[in-house]
């Protein structure tokens, strides 16, 4: 039940854009992080003949965790981190404030830890798949 909660709030980001994978309509990283850390823990104990809830899952893993991989750092002092958010709102998005565009490049310990937890996680499972 947790999984599919989970899938079903998944925001719907087209594929070519950069924040395909991202949970949520904002942009932000930790979000995206805590519940890949989730459903990752649920591929270990769901059962094989789930296989539809499985497959939904680990599409959803796979794409979150190429939105995290694709929203870290990659030059200068940061490089590693993880902002708060890959994009800054609109004056029209209906969850824009000025407070969270000053934010989005924001980088705190915990978005780069759920972020890391998860992009390990999936490391891990991806070498338990070979």
């Amino acid at each position: 039940q947790i999984c599919d909660s989970i899938l079903a709030e998944r925001y719907d980001w087209p594929v070519e854009t950069p924040t395909h994978g991202c949970f949520t309509s904002d942009g932000r990283t930790c979000p995206t992080a805590t519940r890949l850390e989730g459903l990752l823990a649920a591929l270990e104990f769901l059962p094989p003949e789930d296989a539809e809830r499985r497959a939904r899952v680990r599409e959803a893993c796979d794409a979150g965790v190429h939105f995290l991989g694709r929203s870290q750092i990659t030059v200068s002092l940061l490089a590693g981190a993880i902002p708060r958010a890959v994009l800054r709102l609109a004056p029209g998005h209906p969850l824009y404030t000025p407070a969270f565009n000053r934010r989005s490049t924001e980088i705190r310990v915990d978005y780069v830890q759920h972020a890391l937890s998860a992009l390990m996680a999936h490391a891990a499972l991806e070498e338990t798949n070979r």
